[in-house]
């Protein structure tokens, strides 16, 4: 597939988003095979298909097969929005972006490719904004004049979409998806559990953690504090609920607070009708958790290392809004924090592994232990969209470890083990880090550390997953393209090892767990946790 972005923005250019469209006639038979990084979300006529692409390694790209059938013998909309940070970031990897698409026939012929679609440059997203988290990219800020619904289905583009050329970009070696399309469902909160209003303290300001403090140092990129456009995580933290009679007494900020009932990751989805002539602004607050009693607000954004806070500045008029970025809720607050606004829905598309409920496990019997089943389930499903990752949330990162024992999981919930076969690829097919020790692997990935940080023991558990993945499968094929950088990774563990044959004051950041194991007097010297993952490694 040939690979195009818009002209004029600039290499290296951060929190970037641009717009491809085709309108085309669709024969029977006919399938859409799209890719792009960062990543992208597509519609078909208007309406959310797919959001992508499966993460894969420097220099691939995977790519999402869609089938156009119930288009066929008509013209299609076909509208991709793509967004590239351009920043190193645990759940993506540091790269030029680049869209490319084409429609097949039937009988493979390419009826359409990139060339076919015209270009856009999205300037209602808000680009110089704080970091979400230290290991992701920007949160989302937009300015809306108008809803994108009709120029998603081939009509005229409201303010701030602007037609550009577009340029050819050196294409990526192609890979399947490998990993199940997410279903898409919306799910909707239902009534409010809390309508209230809120104070504003002008004093208050966002956490300033590393996420902000880091930017310019060892590689981390961003926008520093002085150059935001926007910082709609001091507005969130601003909030103060007044509750009873003060809020009655109040004009204040109204909000609402919904509540999912449990965790789901995905897209944040919502209906406003901001008033005349002023239009409105909406923050969305979201966690996993409510604040506790006592707090300045019913949800801490920033609970978790994080800025969980979406914000719209919408002209008047009807909006349906839906967040670009997968996020982690169950507690979400909407608030209208300037002019006035009517939310009529609220809701979340999820964006979870649609195989995770594939394999039914009978009743244990015990009410509680079927709860906590539920809650694995749940759990995997949110952690295994393309990568196995350690949390839908502030990470969204494919770590080492972790995925040793999420691959048991998968094999458990749906009966395949797709994504971690997906997981494991990509590692087989990274180019070595300028920022790691020579035969050292990443903690996690796709990612750039370009702080040089690494975790040796994930390395061993890396072995230990491909040996166990290989004989739960029978495919060997992942560990044989591997072996290779499992012997450069042994011979580096081999500088550490002592004349009693034990590894001792092993470089980087020796991690055991998050207990007493992982204090400086456990690690230094001969470290025995360490040593027993090692000989299993060996074993291995």
């Amino acid at each position: 597939m040939k690979a195009r972005w818009i002209s004029g923005s600039g290499d290296g250019a951060m929190n970037v988003a641009a717009g491809f469209r085709l309108v085309a006639g669709v024969p029977a038979g006919a399938t859409l095979r799209v890719a792009a990084a960062d990543f992208f979300r597509l519609w078909i006529d208007g309406r959310l298909a797919a959001h992508g692409p499966a993460r894969a390694a420097h220099g691939f790209a995977r790519v999402d097969e869609i089938p156009l059938g119930e288009s066929a013998g008509r013209r299609v909309a076909l509208f991709a929005e793509v967004r590239s940070a351009r920043v190193p970031q645990y759940d993506a990897i540091d790269q030029e972006p680049f869209f490319a698409a084409e429609i097949v026939a039937a009988d493979g012929r390419v009826l359409a490719d990139t060339d076919a679609f015209e270009a856009w440059r999205d300037g209602t997203l808000v680009r110089r904004v704080r970091r979400f988290s230290f290991q992701r990219g920007f949160v989302e800020s937009s300015r809306v004049a108008a809803d994108p619904a009709a120029f998603r289905r081939g009509g005229a583009a409201p303010e701030g979409w602007t037609r550009m050329a577009s340029e050819p970009r050196p294409p990526p070696r192609l890979l399947p998806r490998g990993a199940p399309r997410p279903a898409l469902v919306f799910r909707d909160a239902g009534a409010p559990v809390v309508r209230g209003r809120a104070a504003v303290d002008p004093s208050a300001d966002a956490p300033h953690d590393r996420a902000v403090t880091l930017v310019g140092r060892a590689g981390f990129l961003g926008w520093r504090p002085e150059e935001w456009e926007d910082d709609s995580a001091r507005e969130a933290a601003r909030l103060r609920w007044l509750p009873g009679a003060a809020a009655a007494a109040s004009g204040g900020v109204p909000f609402s607070l919904f509540d999912f009932g449990r965790t789901i990751t995905g897209f944040l989805s919502l209906r406003v009708r901001a008033a005349a002539p002023e239009g409105a602004t909406v923050l969305v607050l979201f966690d996993e958790l409510r604040a506790p009693e006592g707090a300045p607000f019913p949800v801490d954004p920033f609970r978790n290392g994080c800025a969980n806070v979406v914000k719209w500045r919408l002209a008047p008029g009807e909006h349906d809004l839906l967040s670009f970025q997968p996020n982690a809720a169950r507690f979400a607050a909407v608030a209208v924090v300037a002019g006035s606004a009517e939310v009529g829905r609220f809701g979340i598309v999820d964006y979870e592994n649609p195989d995770a409920s594939r394999v039914a496990l009978p009743p244990t019997g015990d009410a509680e232990l079927d709860d906590i089943v539920a809650a694995a389930r749940a759990t995997f499903a949110q952690n295994a969209v393309d990568l196995l990752t350690d949390c839908p949330s502030r990470e969204r990162a494919g770590w080492l470890c972790d995925a040793f024992f999420s691959g048991r999981a998968e094999a458990l919930f749906t009966g395949r083990n797709d994504v971690e076969r997906a997981f494991l690829e990509n590692y087989a097919l990274a180019p070595p880090s300028p920022f790691l020790p020579d035969g050292m692997v990443p903690m996690c990935y796709p990612a750039d550390h370009p702080d040089g940080a690494f975790i040796p023991n994930w390395a061993l558990w890396w072995i230990l997953e491909l040996d166990a993945y290989s004989a739960r499968t029978g495919d060997g094929s992942v560990a044989a393209a591997s072996r290779p950088k499992i012997e450069a990774l042994l011979r580096w563990f081999d500088g550490f090892v002592s004349p009693e044959g034990l590894l001792e004051n092993v470089a980087g950041w020796l991690f055991v767990e998050w207990s007493e194991c992982n204090a400086p007097d456990h690690l230094r010297g001969v470290n025995f946790p360490t040593n027993f993952l090692w000989a299993s490694a060996l074993e291995a």
